[in-house]
């Protein structure tokens, strides 16, 4: 009819019925229907249709009303058509299609004016090995899509796939969507113009988009992918999983502005191919539900979830898995994140930030019911952001590997309160399996604190302060052999400010020094101010080649005429190979005044050191002679301030070594009272007067404890 001008607005309508004598299905195919240069009214086809050009050169005015049809495409070209390519010119109000749309291509054009207002596709989208085959195509908006089967990439470039270059209203596929063997193949795409993204363009948004059953990337380039190029996408609803193929950006999800809310039933699963198994934002995105597991896979950021401003809340069912890619199995934004809530653990991967879960700043309340455990790569396997209201992992914190692997981190901001059931273990990946903050406020261990065989891993640390620290097991430091350097592992450290209360249900026990490297602090709390009290229900226990440490530097800003380091120290049982030292802290700093108030001991004191504001001299022990009081450039020395412990209660004996050139003391300016054994031992009144063996030569065991007012 294209020759026929009075042709224009013409209604079409086939009906077939089926002969009672020969048969048949009741169906009657048309190969083509051949309306260039005219507008058509409704179009309804009883069967199959091959294709349809129809529209004028007035693309204001509707190019076909309505376009009804059993299937297109079914029968390839045998029923005539010269190709199965159909071009409408201007807007179609609906397009219904009762079952499939089979290797079928059919573009609304018109710029803005080639609109299609519904599409309703009964069975599936089918794409094949030619381009655009099994694809709907607007170049101006699209209303409502529904599609009751599937989307299916084939071998074409963007066959199987619903696309625009202006808007979608919403799309809602019952089946799944699949990616085929070619470039956006299997896709719903708004790339708003045409020609891909270009800078400062905004345009061709995406509504809510709900498929029933999985998304399943392809083994080309965005193969099964959803995506708004240039806009926004809104809610994002799969009832399976979102699945990566081997390709680049397979099974990927991305909005270049503001996305809604994401509830994956299943699982996201990256796959070989870089930002496959993704969903990204380049905006911000609402609330994230997946009811199973986010896993990485080989591909760089594949199997995560990324928003580069803001990240509502953020539930995942199960666990959340690093791989072997970078960035893998991961949920990132570069500014605030809501809550977070992990079913399972997080584990990280090989490769660095993988198995991770970060915010560029705050993050809300975050519950993880199982482990934290860093893998091999740098920063894997980690709960991370600038402050956390509240921090719950139902399981331990384990480091890998990986450097700062295995770890949560208020990185610069507070933690208010936080709970691990069981324990902090430190790996062999240098500040692995620790927790820290800037400010830490009610700290809860089940379990124990354990150094690993890397530096600066299994601590508990913060920047300013840690309000009330409870552990129920040990702390424990590491050790090393060989020529190994190991600091700073089995740690509770404030840098720079204090330790208000700490109670370890356990016992302090350092590490064996058995190596030729620097090994230091391995089992020790430290402060870089001061320290309140600290309760330690078991011991502590150091060991002739490391002692364990209990450290503090002073007050922040001292009260006239005082400056307590350490306020109380209870320890039920003994105390062996330890130094309790007030007055250092880890810059360099010395503090001449510095004070310890109560130190009570249940059991024995057993070749240790009690330190207030005093430096061992030239020999390097305590409880001799060349003790002095911490001097020089760096030293607090207030004249009307003095060292000072005001009281030491020990309930067993005192006793030294068997060894030569060791000693050890309870040194200050001043002690106000010491007993031993229920003896109270006879003290002068005021300062720089005693000087008192506590360890006499008994049973070979030398005279080597003293205590010394200096």
């Amino acid at each position: 009819v294209s020759g026929l001008a009075a042709a224009a607005g013409t209604t079409i309508t086939t009906v077939a019925t089926r002969n009672p004598v020969k048969g048949g299905d009741g169906f009657a195919a048309l190969g083509q229907i051949n309306a260039t240069g005219r507008d058509l009214g409704a179009v309804s086809i009883d069967g199959d249709l091959g294709r349809i050009l129809a529209g004028d050169a007035t693309t204001a005015t509707p190019g076909v009303a309505d376009l009804t049809v059993y299937s297109m495409g079914r029968f390839g070209t045998v029923t005539g058509a010269i190709d199965l390519t159909s071009t409408i010119r201007g807007t179609v109000g609906s397009l219904i299609v009762r079952a499939d749309i089979k290797g079928a291509f059919l573009q609304v054009i018109g710029g803005v004016d080639g609109r299609l207002d519904t599409l309703s596709v009964g069975g599936s989208m089918i794409g094949n090995s030619v381009a655009n085959s099994g694809r709907v195509h607007s170049e101006g908006s699209m209303g409502k899509v529904s599609v009751s089967g599937d989307v299916i990439g084939g071998g074409g470039t963007h066959s199987g796939a619903i696309t625009t270059f202006r808007d979608i209203v919403s799309v809602n596929i019952g089946g799944s969507l699949i990616g085929g063997s070619s470039t956006f193949a299997g896709t719903i795409l708004s790339d708003y113009l045409g020609g891909g993204p270009k800078p400062g363009e905004v345009g061709g948004h995406i509504g809510p988009v709900s498929i029933g059953r999985d998304v399943l990337g392809g083994s080309d380039t965005a193969a099964g992918t959803i995506i708004s190029e240039s806009g926004r996408l809104g809610n994002v609803t799969i009832g399976g999983s979102l699945l990566a193929g081997s390709a680049n950006r397979s099974a990927h999800i991305h909005s270049n502005l503001e996305m809604g809310a994401i509830l994956i039933g299943g699982s996201v699963v990256g796959g070989n191919g870089a930002q496959s198994g993704q969903i990204e934002s380049k905006l911000t995105m609402g609330t994230v539900t997946i009811g199973g597991s986010l896993k990485g896979g080989i591909g760089e950021k594949s199997g995560q979830v990324t928003a580069d401003i803001d990240l509502g809340n953020v539930s995942i069912g199960k666990n959340v898995v690093g791989a072997e890619g970078k960035d893998s199995g991961q949920v990132f934004c570069g500014r605030d994140m809501g809550s977070v809530t992990i079913g399972g653990s997080i584990r990280g991967g090989t490769n660095d930030a993988s198995g991770r879960v970060y915010a560029g700043q705050a993050m809300g309340a975050a519950r993880v019911t199982g482990d934290i455990v860093g893998g091999a790569g740098r920063a894997s396997g980690r709960l991370d952001g600038i402050g956390m209201p509240s921090v719950l992992v139902g399981g331990s914190v384990r480091g890998g590997k990986g450097d700062t692997s295995g770890g949560v981190e208020g990185r610069g901001g507070n933690i208010a309160t936080l709970r691990v059931t069981g324990d902090v273990v430190g790996g062999a990946g240098v500040g692995s399996g620790t927790i820290g903050a800037n400010q830490l406020g009610i700290v809860t261990l089940g379990g124990s604190l354990i150094g690993g065989t890397s530096s600066y891993s299994g601590q508990i640390f913060s920047t300013i302060v840690i309000n009330n620290l409870t552990i129920a097991g040990n702390i424990r430091g590491g050790s090393a052999t060989g020529t190994q350097d190991l600091v700073w592992t089995g740690l509770v450290h404030c840098a720079s400010g204090r330790i208000d209360s700490l109670t370890l249900g356990g016992s302090l026990i350092a590490g064996t020094d058995a190596t030729t490297g620097t090994f230091e602090h391995n089992g020790a709390i430290r402060a870089g101010n001061n320290i309140g009290r600290i309760a330690i229900r078991g011991s502590i226990v150091g060991n002739a080649t490391n002692a364990a440490y209990i450290l503090a530097f002073g007050q922040q800003i001292p009260p006239a005429g005082s400056d307590v380091a350490i306020g109380a120290i209870n320890v039920t049982g003994r105390v062996e190979h330890a130094l309790i030292h007030a007055g250092v802290d880890s810059f360099g700093r010395s503090n001449a005044d510095a004070q310890i108030g109560t130190v009570t001991v249940g059991g024995d004191w057993i070749a240790s050191s009690l330190v207030a504001g005093a430096q061992a001299g030239a020999d390097g022990v305590f409880g001799t002679q060349d003790d002095a009081k911490f001097s020089g450039a760096f030293t607090r020395d207030a004249a009307a301030v003095f060292s000072r412990i005001n009281s030491v209660i020990i309930g067993g004996q005192v006793v030294g070594t068997e060894f030569t050139g060791d000693h050890f003391g309870i040194v200050a300016e001043s002690v106000g009272s010491l007993s031993i054994g229920a003896n109270l031992i006879p003290l002068l009144a005021g300062k720089h007067n005693d000087e008192i063996l506590l360890a006499p030569l008994i049973d070979g065991f030398f005279g080597d404890l003293r205590l010394r007012e200096i």
